[in-house]
């Protein structure tokens, strides 16, 4: 029997297509010891949310782990070996929008069809491309595609810087915090750093559900590095003049944190105004391997990133227009009203019109 059904918008045949996901440990940090005399917990990893402070004031962030990759990339990552915490960082990304939104309402339909939609592009952490634009973009991109690439291409994503400067600067509380962001971790870590350094994350956010951090409510770290290439998760606090009388809290914050798996470096504001100090030493012993690995990342055809980063792209657009519907941004009553731009020329791969492409799919 042929199967004869067709697209009721288009009239295309339409083909049945598997989905396939890739479950990928989805908590942010190491395992710790919890749960340690329970047989049957020690071997659970429950997920939690990230929480931290958006880029720029009067904004909220939302912190995503899903991924869309092609047929090809995803059965060589199904098959081949890979590490698991490049996968992670290859999935993971994040999306800043304001708070204030248009007043108008949703109805209970819409609530759900967008949930619902919004469940089938989040629903892994590795996804299966749609078909459409898998078969687009390869047509745009890919002249000839070599299997054997496909792997390699994640770790030179990862690892290569893929934007322009962003003239934006994160919103930090003083001129000591300002100073390491800006200009102490690019010099330790190089141009790429920022993919991979979060300030101001909430402590509760750290650590499972049973662990100690979860009684620090309110509370933050001053920044998160989080490298793929790192044996150990740092967090590190800029101590100011008002942590003197702070001691003991801190010491009691530091010890929850390495407990779930965190090394912690405490450095004096002193150190970071003077640009050198003990603390600033460890620290950068800690992270300069990284900075050589950077420097030595084998570049790919740019026609296979492009490929790459095409679906993946297309596949957070989907998300984020979600988004902004869901935020009444987009009036889905008044779509002529709609207008959306896109700053994916601005990264380092993309000319203007093959942005603008990739937006209209």
């Amino acid at each position: 029997m042929t199967n004869n059904i067709r697209c009721p918008k288009c009239g295309s045949p339409m083909i049945l297509r598997t989905a396939e996901t890739l479950p990928i440990d989805p908590t942010n940090t190491p395992r710790g010891n919890f749960g340690q005399g329970n047989k049957y917990m020690k071997q659970i990893d429950f997920p939690h949310s990230l929480i931290a402070r958006p880029r720029f004031r009067d904004y909220q962030v939302r912190f995503i782990e899903t991924v869309a990759v092609s047929e090809d990339l995803l059965e060589k990552i199904n098959t081949e070996e890979i590490e698991k915490e490049y996968l992670k960082a290859f999935s993971q990304w994040r999306f800043d929008f304001p708070i204030k939104a248009s007043d108008f309402e949703l109805g209970e339909q819409q609530c759900q069809i967008i949930a619902i939609l919004e469940k089938i592009l989040t629903r892994g952490k590795i996804l299966l491309s749609s078909p459409k634009i898998e078969e687009d973009f390869k047509k745009l991109f890919v002249k000839e595609l070599k299997e054997e690439h496909l792997l390699p291409s994640i770790e030179n994503i990862l690892f290569s810087k893929d934007y322009k400067e962003n003239k934006h600067h994160q919103w930090l509380d003083s001129t000591e915090e300002t100073i390491f962001y800006e200009e102490i971790l690019l010099k330790y870590l190089g141009e790429n750093y920022k993919k991979y350094v979060l300030p101001q994350v909430d402590i509760s956010s750290l650590g499972p559900s049973c662990s100690n951090v979860k009684s620090f409510v309110n509370q933050r770290v001053d920044f998160c590095i989080f490298h793929p290439r790192l044996s150990e998760k740092i967090i590190v606090e800029i101590d100011g003049e008002q942590h003197k009388n702070h001691t003991v809290s801190d010491s009691e914050r530091d010890e929850s944190l390495q407990e779930c798996g965190y090394a912690v470096i405490r450095i004096p504001a002193s150190e970071v105004i003077a640009r050198e100090g003990y603390q600033l030493n460890i620290l950068e012993s800690k992270l300069s391997p990284l900075k050589e690995d950077c420097n030595n990342i084998v570049n790919f055809p740019k026609e296979l990133i492009q490929y790459i980063y095409s679906m993946k792209f297309a596949h957070q657009i989907q998300i984020v227009l979600l988004q902004a519907i869901q935020s009444r941004f987009l009036n889905l009553n008044d779509i002529s009203s709609w207008h959306i731009i896109s700053d994916l020329d601005e990264l380092c791969m993309f000319n203007k019109k093959d942005s603008l492409t990739v937006l209209k799919k």
